[in-house]
């Protein structure tokens, strides 16, 4: 039986709409589910130019971010953002201009962080200030422009590496890190699992709930199939006990008891790195590469085109047999 919808939702197409009125103004808009139609209605930031900065950020968190993939990466974006702005005379959100977004980079920068991180945060923060414009809160949201990226070396692990890290951590992690590096998920993915997630003869897994909102069904190889199985105690799913701080920290003090060359490169992402450059390496196309690991655009996966040069050698000996003055160089 399908749910039945509060007073003031109700279905436009495909979508559900909100009509309400919130401080005297009417209120009409538009939502891809249900649920975030939901999350509008018990929002608790009213129509106002004077959200505090702390609030206004929070509830932007909770409707965009509290239950997706990547929660705990825009919770720090959010409280690093609603501290430094503060400390920057923003008291309310629409206190916010271009100009304080552009001090905050310059404290990103002062803190070490690359143009990759700066954009990345910027990205949270904009959307952020949307949310506040579409409730009302400002009628301009602050905006700057994003950095271009340099392309950089894409650290992984060669399997000397991976043998080093893994002999060094603690036993109860060493199966998480298997399935890591066999599957190429993300840990957020690997830690959201369940049994029902898993086919009974272990050799599918769908990740449910990713960082892009999409699906994916990926085989599980010997090593990750091997990693499960060791894990049948867990009553709701193989991984779903561990913790990423936990884990991160287990994880850097192997890294760096490990003796490899450059280890503050190295993190728990780096495994998921290191699958895609495995199969990149082994000649595997980079569409199926794509959709193994459930990258959004194929320019995600085109970072890692130069571990095939010699793909590139062998259309080059093909041309060359191929033609005519071949054989007059010959």
């Amino acid at each position: 039986m399908p749910e039945k919808l509060p007073s003031n939702v109700r279905m436009r197409g495909d979508s559900y709409q909100v009509d309400l009125k919130i401080d005297g103004k009417r209120v009409r808009k538009l939502f891809t589910t249900l649920e975030q139609a939901k999350s509008f209605l018990n929002n608790p930031v009213k129509l106002s130019a004077k959200v505090p900065i702390g609030d206004g950020l929070q509830a932007a968190y909770d409707y965009h971010w509290r239950n997706s993939a990547d929660a705990r990466t825009c919770y720090l974006i959010v409280k690093e953002a609603s501290k430094e702005l503060v400390s920057l005379g923003c008291t309310y959100v629409s206190d916010v201009t271009n100009a304080h977004l552009m001090k905050l980079v310059e404290g990103f920068r002062l803190k070490g962080n690359k143009d990759s991180t700066i954009n990345r945060k910027l990205a949270r923060l904009h959307k952020a200030f949307d949310y506040h414009r579409d409730l009302g809160n400002i009628s301009n949201a602050p905006r700057i422009k994003t950095f271009k990226e340099r392309a950089t070396r894409m650290r992984y692990l060669t399997q000397h590496e991976e043998t080093l890290v893994w002999a060094r951590l603690p036993l109860e992690y060493r199966n998480l890190f298997d399935f890591l590096i066999s599957t190429g998920c993300r840990f957020s993915e690997a830690t959201r699992v369940t049994w029902l997630d898993i086919s009974p003869d272990k050799k599918e897994v769908t990740f449910w709930e990713t960082k892009n909102n999409s699906s994916r069904t990926i085989p599980l190889m010997q090593q990750a199939k091997a990693s499960v199985n060791r894990m049948l105690h867990n009553a709701e799913g193989p991984f779903t006990v561990f913790k990423y701080d936990r884990c991160h920290e287990a994880f850097r003090k192997a890294v760096a008891n490990s003796g490899i060359a450059s280890p503050e490169e190295v993190t728990i992402h780096t495994l998921r790195h290191t699958s895609v450059s495995r199969m990149v390496q082994a000649g595997v196309d980079l569409m199926r590469v794509k959709e193994w690991h459930g990258h959004t655009s194929v320019n995600t996966t085109m970072r890692y085109a130069h571990l095939a040069p010699k793909d590139l050698h062998r259309v080059a000996d093909m041309l060359n047999t191929a033609s005519p003055q071949s054989s007059k160089a010959s």
